[in-house]
């Protein structure tokens, strides 16, 4: 009787034999190649909650900063209904009821991790399954390592950071390039060759000396004529060249199509302050708009080469960061249907409404300027127009300044972007073992 009983025994499958050890807690947890295989006994505690509901595997791991975080292997492409409820994992395929479950491990894990990947299962519930007993060599008893695979997907975060960092790189570096061109342009249009030509950089002229001739208002007129020159400048907008579209001042049809781009409570915060200087260039627009071509012709036929302040052909330039991109990241996925994240739209809004006001209050500034030269003595004009010369000098040697150090910062980036080039890692695509590998004593802490 003894014989056959042994006989019985030797007959059964390895794996139930072994997922009844009472080390592994009535468990066995396998990785076969691209897979980890959950297996217990009939004598587990939790048998009848594991053979009813499938478990979820998640992983442990420390990134750089020192966190501790989860990894539920959610795919940005799942659309499983767990992305809407909250962090859970891989979901365990099987047939209920076979105390079998098997988990397809991904190729890719969300972030790159610094020390072990801790993998472990978890029930519906959030409570985790221990696979082991505790003792002096194990004190964690649910968290375990499957290395070959480990190994795989951290080379593969590693070089997808690294692509990450080159990929910023390159953008800085293309930003970069764009504002030293368009400085060089602006020297190259102001006539300013080098930073020792800025000696010989001249002032506008505040009265009419023998340069362009300029008309001068009184006080009571700046408010009108600084709106109105200002809504002729943002008139050019589009005679300006192609790859400056974006980069100066748009015209108010063009602000408000983008404020309906905003959601409803973004929008409602940004016109919270925003509100009185979009409701002024409008007006603006409105009122100062049909006056401009009759003011043009008037001051041409009573021989003016420019308006009370600026030329004819000027246009308002944004000077904030936020114009960089607007092609890119608002226009073009307007354009495509795509709404544009609101925070880009408002800072691209906001940066023209600045624009625009600024414009005005340095228009009244050059108007009350001309005006004083105008009025004032010869001999405080003179000395207006060296103070002039003086300012035009400091803002040239400035701007080179700013050029040099954007083409120094350009030099390092280049630089940091080939070192970060020649560091990037080839990930291997070797398979995992074909051998199935028990995991349940190889322990993990992360």
């Amino acid at each position: 009787m003894k014989r056959w009983l042994l006989f019985g025994l030797a007959l059964l499958p390895v794996s139930v034999v072994a997922a009844q050890s009472r080390e592994t807690l009535e468990t066995k947890v396998t990785a076969v190649r691209g897979s980890i295989l959950l297996e217990w006994s009939k004598k587990h505690p939790w048998d009848a909650q594991l053979a009813a509901t499938p478990p979820y595997l998640v992983a442990e791991y420390r990134t750089s900063d020192g966190r501790l975080g989860v990894d539920c292997f959610i795919d940005p492409n799942d659309s499983r209904p767990q992305r809407a409820t909250g962090c859970f994992g891989i979901l365990a395929e099987g047939t209920p009821g076979s105390r079998t479950w098997r988990f397809r491990l991904p190729e890719q894990i969300s972030r790159a991790p610094v020390g072990p990947v801790c993998l472990a299962i978890r029930l519906p519930n959030q409570r985790v399954l221990p696979i082991r007993r505790t003792d002096e060599s194990h004190a964690e008893t649910s968290r375990f390592r499957y290395p070959e695979w480990e190994s795989a997907v951290v080379a593969r975060a590693a070089a997808r950071q690294q692509d990450t960092r080159v990929a910023a790189l390159k953008d800085s570096v293309t930003a970069l390039g764009q504002r030293i061109a368009r400085l060089e342009a602006s020297h190259q249009e102001n006539g300013w060759t080098s930073e020792a030509s800025c000696q010989n950089a001249t002032a506008p002229e505040f009265v009419e000396t023998g340069g362009v001739r300029r008309p001068v208002a009184p006080d009571s007129l700046t408010d009108a004529l600084t709106s109105l020159v200002c809504i002729l400048k943002v008139g050019n907008a589009p005679r300006v060249k192609p790859e400056y579209r974006y980069l100066v001042v748009q015209p108010p049809a063009i602000l408000d199509q983008l404020l309906q781009a905003l959601s409803p409570a973004f929008r409602a915060r940004f016109l919270a302050t925003r509100s009185a200087q979009i409701e002024r260039y409008r007006r603006d627009w409105a009122e100062r708009g049909p006056q401009v071509e009759a003011y043009r012709n008037a001051l041409e036929a009573r021989g003016f080469g420019a308006p009370h302040f600026g030329r004819f052909t000027d246009f308002i330039l944004l000077q904030s960061l936020a114009a960089d991109s607007a092609e890119r990241d608002i226009f073009r996925p307007l354009a495509g249907g795509v709404l544009p994240d609101s925070q880009r739209i408002a800072g691209y809004v906001g940066a023209n409404l600045e624009a625009y006001s600024v414009c005005r209050s340095d228009g009244a500034r050059q108007i009350a300027t001309a005006r004083e030269a105008a009025i004032g003595l010869r001999s405080r004009t003179s000395a207006l127009q060296d103070q002039a010369r003086r300012q035009v000098v400091s803002a040239c040697q400035a701007s080179f300044g700013t050029l040099a150090a954007l083409k120094s910062e350009l030099q390092a980036m280049t630089g940091r972007l080939a070192a970060t080039g020649q560091g990037q890692s080839v990930v291997a695509s070797g398979s995992l073992p074909d051998t199935p590998q028990p995991l349940n004593r190889v322990a993990c802490t992360p």
